[in-house]
């Protein structure tokens, strides 16, 4: 990768228009900001500057536009908090416009801005372990695992760690992965973090699904709901990614029946595309060549998207196409597969792109459904029920 000729360029690269030249100049401005001591911001700019961008507004982004203008405006009068706030708002928006570069500037804006923040720490290097910028982004989690230990922040601690595993498991690193979600898991028991000791069973069910330790799997998903709870915002996530273990394990019928009770749930594009190529897996496994095809083009059509899911939802894509003997189909999402976990470092999700690849010229005997067992069968009503709980009117 080439380097740019100076800081915040990839704003001005992503951001089109009259507010790419404003977020690119604010970046900028936050820096020098968040570099200088209190006593002496209020001699740092010049308040016309700030005056004259409050012409530039953006709708959603109107009240982080004010706040980045008071930057330069009145630099004394705003808190840490203020500024490290406008900056995480650009940054999810960024993130929702595919705007990957100027979402991690503004993320690590946040983190700068107030440098003793854990999880802003580890909010930043999120950003970057999306854009596959690793080393990048282990630099800011081992930020944040030290804030938060300094801190005594409990909660801050066991999210990066949890952070830090993804990771690890993104790049395939199995055994480092395991240890940190474990390690979150028992931190988490430890110190009644609820919430957090879902996250971490939920985590290691999707390592396990990728091992084929499909048994802990099923442990691990059910204990995940248990602490969930039926309510839960990121309940349709864990339907998801417990109907994928069903998926995999050769229970089509039983995983499609979940994946459509989670997939209303799920507006975001990224997210979508995931939830979308997972359902046409298991619409293959069930022969259901219509479905299948439907997810086909919705994955197709999103061969362009930056977004961190494409390679894994290639994958998803050919492991249908091979269940259905569409040969020639299955090649190519492999292929494309492989090539693009390999550019962004993903080992894991390569290697299962190669595995297909090796099944198809091997000519390996396409599996048949199954019968799914009853402790399956139980959790999948359980999770269907919940998400139809949620998905009522009140």
């Amino acid at each position: 990768m080439l380097a740019r000729p100076y800081e915040g360029a990839t704003v001005l690269d992503e951001v089109p228009g009259g507010l790419g030249l404003f977020l690119w100049q604010r970046a900028r401005d936050v820096e020098l900001w968040a570099a200088v001591p209190l006593r002496a911001r209020g001699h740092l700019f010049r308040p016309e500057s700030g005056r004259a961008s409050l012409t530039v507004d953006r709708g959603e982004l109107g009240d982080p536009i004010r706040t980045l203008n008071a930057v330069v405006a009145e630099p004394q009068g705003l808190t840490a908090l203020e500024v490290s706030d406008a900056c995480t708002a650009v940054a999810e928006w960024a993130s929702a416009h595919a705007y990957t570069e100027t979402a991690i500037c503004f993320a690590e804006l946040s983190a700068t801005a107030a440098p003793l923040d854990s999880q802003l720490a580890t909010t930043a290097g999120r950003f970057a372990r999306r854009a596959a910028m690793y080393e990048r982004a282990q630099r800011w989690f081992e930020r944040g695992i030290a804030l938060a230990r300094a801190s005594a922040d409990r909660t801050a601690y066991a999210e990066a760690l949890l952070s830090w595993g993804n990771m690890a498991f993104q790049r395939g690193f199995h055994p480092e992965a395991k240890r940190l979600f474990v390690r979150a898991w028992r931190y988490a028991r430890k110190y009644h973090l609820r919430r957090l000791g879902a996250a971490a069973r939920h985590n290691l069910l999707a390592l396990c699904i990728e091992t084929g330790a499909y048994s802990d799997a099923q442990e691990h998903a059910a204990a995940a709901f248990k602490l969930y709870g039926r309510k839960h915002p990121r309940l349709a996530y864990l339907a998801h990614d417990t109907a994928q273990l069903w998926s995999w394990q050769g229970y089509p019928h039983l995983a499609l029946a979940v994946f459509d009770a989670a997939l209303p749930f799920v507006t975001l594009p990224k997210e979508r595309l995931k939830f979308m190529a997972n359902i046409g897996r298991a619409a293959a496994g069930a022969r259901d060549a219509t479905r299948f095809q439907e997810a086909l083009s919705d994955v197709m059509d999103q061969l362009q998207s930056p977004s961190e899911h494409l390679a894994e939802a290639l994958v998803n894509i050919a492991e249908g196409a091979w269940l259905l003997g569409l040969r020639e189909r299955a090649m190519d999402a492999a292929t494309r597969a492989r090539d693009k976990a390999r550019a962004r470092g993903e080992a894991a999700t390569e290697a299962q792109a190669i595995r297909i690849l090796q099944r198809i010229q091997t000519g390996e005997p396409r599996p048949e459904p199954g019968a799914p067992p009853d402790e399956a069968r139980a959790l999948a009503l359980r999770l269907r029920r919940a998400l139809e709980a949620q998905a009522a009117p009140h």
